[in-house]
């Protein structure tokens, strides 16, 4: 067992890290730091390094959305129609800026916390991974590393490195094809701008702790 504690955020590889890392799958499960802390003994917290990986919020949220559209489990609150009320000729049909917009999805997949048996999970993919990382402080200094999806080799390589720890290969686990996350907003619905703004101004405050 490798003295880690990995915050998985939906989204970044971390099915994979978890593999490499031999995490149990009652032990595994996507989380913020507050809850995750909650979850585990105090030595261990205080012993074991923290680390996360995080990811392009554009790209990790078409990843979500590819991702969940490939095993149909939105269908059941798309409900046959698309944004607008219309009937789809397949279920399948819908786009991301249907997706984007219905709050059945976004109240069931981004918001309540479940624990399903032994398996630890929150559904945590509307949440940016800033959010995802605050502590009691609300800040994010109690991560000793976070990895960048994009430069994850290297990462990895600095990260482990650091630890004395033998350098994972990570396996390809639960990934999909899809355009580039410019694609998928160009439809009149959703503010690119604002969006844009919003998000990328979290992304950049995590930027500035990242692998050094």
């Amino acid at each position: 067992m490798k003295p880690i504690v990995f915050i998985h955020i939906p989204k970044c590889a971390g099915t994979s890290f978890c593999d490499t890392l031999e995490i149990p799958e009652n032990k595994r499960g996507h989380g913020n730091l507050k809850e995750l802390k909650m979850r585990i003994d105090s030595d261990i917290w205080n012993k074991y390094k923290k680390i996360t990986i995080i990811r392009n919020p554009f790209e990790r949220l078409i990843s979500t959305y590819s991702y969940r559209k490939q095993k149909g489990y939105d269908l059941k609150w798309i409900h046959n129609r698309n944004l607008y009320g219309q009937l789809l000729e397949n279920q399948n049909d819908y786009t991301f800026e249907d997706w984007f917009w219905n709050l059945d999805i976004q109240m069931h997949v981004g918001s309540f916390s479940t624990l399903y048996k032994e398996k630890v999970h929150w559904p945590s993919n509307f949440n940016s991974c800033y959010d995802l990382m605050l502590n009691d402080n609300n800040d994010i200094m109690d991560i000793d590393y976070v990895i960048r999806f994009e430069n994850l080799n290297e990462d990895l390589k600095k990260v482990f490195g650091d630890l004395n720890l033998e350098v994972p290969k990570l396996p390809n686990k639960n990934s999909t094809k899809h355009k580039h996350y410019s694609e998928y907003f160009k439809c009149p619905s959703i503010d690119k701008k604002y969006y844009i703004k919003t998000t990328n101004i979290k992304y950049r405050r995590i930027r500035c702790k990242k692998v050094s």
